[in-house]
């Protein structure tokens, strides 16, 4: 039998019942793929993440969904791991010390950071390269593909796709246009599997919160997640696209996201501006612990 522990927490919100729920399971290198699965399968989240070790990092990230896919780069379950190392002082965290790390993941190196200079720690991390890039295809195929109307789609700004995740950005005209936005998830599948999509960002420059500068929705129908609450892993590439597209003021150095509303899980984050050529940025959130339990497989 194999014992392990499995922590779950709420990414990107300060309280139960927000935000994204993600699993992390430490010391995770005697476990198979198979057992990777079936936990994911098991805890039925969005995504559960194992921390292993690493010969070229501080640790490695793998990440599962449900549906046995391994995705490359998972932000809210990366924000979950670092929030549970500080909470368990792994690693040399501790109070009053910023602590950097390098993680692995499959799809290269990406930097940690747990900052405990204060009274609480503020968990963030720093997402590998943005590279946005022109997609295939126009509005009207978009919108043709997700079953949703054209006029809501604010045509005067591309559509692009990250090149690292492929996550594709497309800009909605306003904040109740995004709301009411009804995804036709098996057309949108279909779509996404012709295209290599692994999921549609859609947001617009309006806030539920008249403080923040953005709102998004996202639907990843090609890894079973119809709509995520908040995608960690998207805040960086969409602080970009709108920094791109003007969409938010040139002057901002951090701009203020929100995800997760319109699914009952409203999750917030902060998204640090630290260069504009190649965009860098740096994604800050909370992560509310929910739970600890042991787990025994065979």
């Amino acid at each position: 039998m194999k014992n392990i522990r499995i922590h779950q927490l709420d990414a990107f919100s300060a309280q139960l019942f927000g935000g994204n729920p993600g699993a992390v399971v430490f010391d995770a290198d005697n476990l198979t793929d198979k057992d990777m699965k079936n936990i994911a399968r098991e805890m039925n989240i969005s995504e559960t993440g194992y921390v292993l070790t690493s010969q070229r990092a501080d640790f490695r990230l793998r990440y599962f969904t449900p549906s046995d896919a391994e995705i490359t780069f998972c932000g809210h379950v990366t924000l979950a791991t670092l929030a549970m190392i500080a909470r368990e002082k792994r690693f040399g965290a501790d109070q009053g010390i910023v602590k950097q790390y390098n993680i692995e993941i499959n799809a290269g190196l990406f930097k940690g950071e747990i900052d405990w200079s204060g009274n609480e720690p503020i968990i963030s991390f720093f997402p590998p390269p943005i590279n946005l890039d022109p997609v295939p295809f126009n509005h009207a195929q978009l919108a043709e593909a997700l079953a949703i109307n054209l006029d809501i789609i604010d045509q005067s700004k591309p559509i692009l796709i990250e090149r690292t995740n492929r996550y594709v950005y497309f800009a909605i005209k306003s904040l109740q246009e995004l709301k009411e936005l009804n995804v036709n998830q098996e057309t949108a599948k279909a779509y996404a599997e012709q295209h290599n999509i692994i999921l549609y960002c859609a947001s617009t420059p309006h806030g539920v919160d008249e403080n923040n500068h953005a709102h998004s929705r996202v639907f990843a129908p090609l890894v079973g997640i119809a709509e995520d609450p908040v995608t960690g892993s998207s805040q960086g590439p969409l602080t970009a696209y709108m920094v791109q597209n003007g969409m938010v003021p040139q002057s901002l150095s951090k701009v203020n996201t929100e995800q997760g509303d319109f699914v009952g899980r409203p999750g917030r984050a902060t998204v640090y501006i630290l260069g504009r050529d190649p965009i860098e940025v740096k994604v800050s959130g909370p992560a509310f612990h929910v739970f600890s339990a042991d787990m025994q497989i065979p």
